[in-house]
């Protein structure tokens, strides 16, 4: 037996919500009745009075003996459908019973036909009211002839607030949950138990929903059918809730009304006597068990247990309903090696039309056995549906294979087109994707599946496809600065290569390999790396590949301040691009020359060769390269005492690199631009820049320049 205690109401609002009940009512029918005050939150208000005074009425009388305080009961859920009723159908026919009247002024109904309709816009009401309806329905008929709200909460309302898109997914759970203890027919019972598969799936829906409020969790308990675990669950809410009332509550918080009616619930279609005691329960307000036992739906076992079968059992029973092509895709989403898969890759996998595909996904998703991703169009596997299926196997006997590789090549190929996007001298980029844009939005979401799928395929056999999605998804890393990610990748890639012999494939992710090396400051380790596929390349007579090693030996070597080695570098690979005719590449190496030159104080070489760069990337619409030049001419103009020209370039990097969506490039820029303009004397401007600078690096995550941008900052200001 549980004793749950209630918080303390201060008796002034006791003694005020017992007196005068029906002349404060009247005189809320009359402004209703013929001062067409009939808004819903007039409606609103009467209930929250009149459930006052029911309150007061339970702390004196917990059996609720009176006449007055049932009337009150059964008009206050009249008040609360009301005010779903006024908002979804405003200028509609209703009817709104006023019992508490009855007594002494006879028929005090409130219909449509006496009063003038309304013109305001329908408004879909959140769960809460409709939770709130159903449990004054509820409890308010287990006095005398049930009230038979129950069809239109189910069948009218519900489904209309189904229809809001800012309603949470537990909430609408949970009033489907709830919807299914209401019975469709005229007749008694109001409620009855719901079979077990509507119990199950309602569980899984909660399940997939969390976090859940103190509520929710009680109906989830609730729905597993375990009387003691549900008393249990039952006596924590109301400590819970009495620990979260505020400061001067009113008389109606007394009644937790969800919980109330889950306890009724409890008893009415459970068949349960409830050990639990508290002045949250009145006993008024809970009926007695049914004599004839139990209104299951579903048989009893042999040993009177009424608890739902463990998780295994309830996903079987589910995956008993499914059809041969959801239980197919079910079996096969495990094979995903990512956390979510889009509609696009279950396509794939399962070698259904997308159209097919979409539909199946969306059907496992009403049942709860996948969440709907993010974004929209990505579907989850729950973490008991994912054991559950691992264990169950592929659908088909061998069919784990294909799928697999069915798989694995949907990601290639999205990777390669959406690395053609970022590519702007790359031809025939219009193919899965509609522009940078629109890869890049891929890119972002896909990111975590196209790193597993490249781990997968090493493991499995692909080393190909490691290798091409590792070699695709490079500009990206860069453009997002997903260091660690390219760590990750190019080793993954070099292992498959190295296991397969390629040598072009292991010179590709050695060139990889050193740039996340040089970015971890891992310089030594850069070197070498760019070295050795330098060597390969040679060895194969790759000459692009070749230029490509020492172009990015030479950064490795500049930060390592290694200037003459860096410059050497830098010139051979621009004269191997050159010769091959690859104006694009050219001007990598001349960009990456230029900013050496610059370091040694070759200002005016610098200077020359970065604008040729510059004008290079601009020919070729390659825009964030085009900033990262003009930038770095910037900074050599400053050097040389062209403020100006300096400002002029920093400022117009900060453009363009925020056109490429480099928001990196621009921190840098500002940066630059902050700088230069310090050195012209104007502080108020230079601060303004650096202070953007430091925000840009921050949110790239970029901790290092982004404590020296506010240092630096604050040297401004104090100046």
């Amino acid at each position: 037996m549980y004793q749950v205690p209630c918080h303390q109401v201060e008796r002034p609002l006791i003694d005020q919500a017992l007196t005068d009940i029906e002349d404060r009512t009247f005189a809320r029918w009359h402004r209703m009745r013929w001062g067409h005050e009939y808004a819903f939150e007039a409606f609103a208000e009467t209930c929250d009075e009149l459930l006052d005074h029911v309150a007061a009425c339970a702390w004196f009388d917990p059996a609720l003996s009176g006449p007055l305080a049932r009337a009150a009961l059964r008009n206050a859920a009249e008040c609360a459908a009301a005010v779903l009723d006024r908002k979804l159908w405003p200028n509609g026919d209703f009817e709104v019973d006023f019992p508490v009247l009855t007594a002494r002024y006879g028929t005090t109904k409130l219909t449509s036909p006496e009063t003038s309709y309304s013109m305001d816009e329908p408004q879909t009401p959140p769960v809460a009211e409709w939770v709130r309806s159903f449990a004054l329905c509820l409890i308010s008929s287990a006095f005398e002839v049930p009230w038979r709200r129950n069809l239109v909460l189910k069948f009218d309302v519900a489904p209309e607030i189904h229809g809001s898109p800012t309603e949470p997914a537990a909430a609408l759970a949970e009033m489907d949950a709830l919807a299914d203890y209401l019975v469709d027919g005229d007749q008694p019972p109001l409620v009855v138990k719901p079979d077990r598969q509507a119990r199950v799936r309602a569980a899984l829906r909660l399940d997939a929903a969390r976090p859940l409020t103190p509520d929710q969790h009680l109906l989830r308990v609730l729905l597993d059918d375990d009387q003691s675990a549900f008393e249990q669950a039952l006596a924590d809410r109301l400590d819970r809730y009495r620990e979260d009332i505020g400061d001067d509550p009113a008389p109606r918080t007394l009644l937790p009304l969800t919980a109330i009616a889950l306890a009724n619930l409890a008893v009415l279609a459970h068949g349960w006597r409830l050990g639990v005691r508290s002045g949250y329960l009145p006993e008024g307000l809970l009926p007695e068990p049914p004599t004839d036992g139990p209104p299951a739906t579903e048989p009893v076992d042999a040993t009177g247990g009424h608890s739902l079968p463990d998780v295994d059992d309830r996903l079987h029973d589910l995956y008993e309903h499914l059809t041969g092509i959801q239980q197919r895709a079910l079996r096969m989403i495990p094979l995903n090696p990512g956390p979510q898969i889009s509609t696009a890759a279950l396509s794939a996998l399962t070698g259904l039309p997308a159209a097919e595909a979409l539909a199946t996904a969306e059907a496992l998703a009403r049942m709860s056995l996948v969440e709907v991703g993010q974004p929209y169009g990505w579907w989850r596997l729950r973490d008991p549906v994912r054991t559950f299926v691992t264990a169950l196997g592929p659908a088909e006997a061998g069919e784990h294979d294909g799928a697999l590789a069915r798989l694995l090549g949907h990601y290639r190929a999205g990777a390669v087109d959406a690395g053609h996007q970022l590519h702007p001298t790359t031809r025939d980029r219009k193919r899965m994707f509609t522009g940078r844009g629109d890869a890049l939005v891929w890119l972002d979401v896909e990111l975590p599946n196209l790193i597993a799928a490249a781990g997968t395929a090493a493991e499995t056999g692909h080393p190909d496809v490691t290798r091409h999605i590792a070699l695709a998804l490079a500009e990206y890393l860069d453009l997002r600065h997903r260091t660690a990610d390219t760590l990750q990748l190019s080793t993954l890639a070099l292992r498959a290569a190295r296991q397969t012999g390629d040598q072009s494939a292991q010179a590709d992710a050695l060139n990889a390999l050193g740039a996340a090396y040089r970015h971890l400051q891992r310089f030594e380790e850069a070197v070498t790396a760019h070295t050795d596929a330098a060597a390969i390349c040679r060895q194969n007579d790759d000459r692009l590949g070749e230029g490509r090693a020492l172009n990015n030996l030479g950064s490795a070597l500049l930060s390592r301040q290694r200037y003459e080695e860096a410059i050497t570098a830098y010139t051979d690979a621009a004269a191997i691009y050159r010769q091959a005719g690859d104006r694009h590449r050219e001007g990598l190496a001349l960009n990456n020359l230029g900013s050496a030159l610059r370091d040694v104080q070759r200002f005016e070489e610098a200077i020359t060769l970065l604008t040729e760069a510059a004008q290079i990337f601009r020919q070729a619409g390659d825009r964030r390269r085009e900033a990262l030049a003009v930038n770095n001419l910037g900074s050599a103009l400053k050097q040389t005492g062209r403020l100006d020209e300096a400002i002029t370039a920093h400022t117009d990097a900060t453009e363009i690199f925020r056109q490429a969506g480099d928001r990196y490039g621009e921190a840098t820029a500002w940066h630059g631009l902050g700088l230069a303009r310090h050195t012209a004397g104007r502080p108020d401007e230079a601060a303004a820049a650096i202070e953007k600078a430091a925000t840009a690096y921050q949110e790239t995550g970029d901790h290092h320049w982004h404590q020296r941008t506010l240092a630096l900052l604050d040297q401004i200001r104090a100046r």
